[in-house]
């Protein structure tokens, strides 16, 4: 808003013809600015410039929100039975076989769909901190039933999306992915220890094993 005004002064200082008029409030606080040139010959190409710089200034403060889609609404897949012990080693080996194939040190979180630790697996190498971290995507994923990627690309698109950070629980990283089986969550596992993507990598493709005959 600061930088709105100061852009209005300046443009009222160097251009005694221009006028700026903000219609009524929309009700998202994002006004749209139209100028009104009086005497259309009395702007010399230079200050056109000034002019058009000064607009690209405003517009650069409309709030993100303005311009993002409508969050999707909430999974409506339902919780099935616990993921069982046999189904999670599954899971467990094929997270690590892919953290292993790229040598990725990891740490891999399995809870089933109650929140509850079924296995806990830190490859070695692997900073403590990381199994935090993959309790935290796992446990998001589950309560919420989606990829905890869904809360770090809302946060990444700033405004209303920085709402996710006031979520109890909602780890705004990737590398949580819900176990579905038979259309139900069973459970979901949780890796930390890689950048973002590798942590996705490794946690999809454990939990698509959950499914696999």
């Amino acid at each position: 808003m600061a930088r709105m005004i100061a852009t209005e002064r300046l443009l009222h200082r160097s251009v005694g013809e221009l006028r700026l008029i903000k219609p009524v409030d929309t009700g998202d606080r994002v006004g749209t600015w139209f100028m009104v040139v009086q005497n259309a010959r009395r702007v010399d190409p230079a200050l056109q410039s000034l002019i058009a710089a000064a607009i690209f200034s405003i517009a650069a403060t409309v709030p993100a929100s303005a311009q993002q889609p409508a969050p999707a609404p909430p999974p409506v897949t339902p919780y099935g039975a616990p993921i069982g012990l046999e189904t999670a080693k599954k899971v467990m080996a094929a997270a690590e076989a892919e953290a292993m194939k790229n040598n990725w040190p990891m740490a891999i979180v399995i809870l089933d769909s109650t929140g509850h630790l079924v296995m806990l697996h830190r490859l070695d190498n692997t900073q403590y901190g990381s199994i935090r971290v993959a309790e935290d995507k796992a446990q998001s994923a589950v309560d919420f039933r989606r990829p905890s990627k869904v809360f770090e690309d809302l946060v990444a698109q700033g405004g209303i999306g920085l709402r996710v950070l006031a979520l109890r629980g909602a780890a705004p990283f990737e590398g949580g992915v819900p176990i579905i089986v038979d259309g139900k969550v069973v459970g979901a596992v949780g890796v930390s220890g890689g950048t973002a993507p590798q942590d996705g990598q490794v946690a999809k493709a454990g939990a698509e094993a959950a499914g696999a005959k």
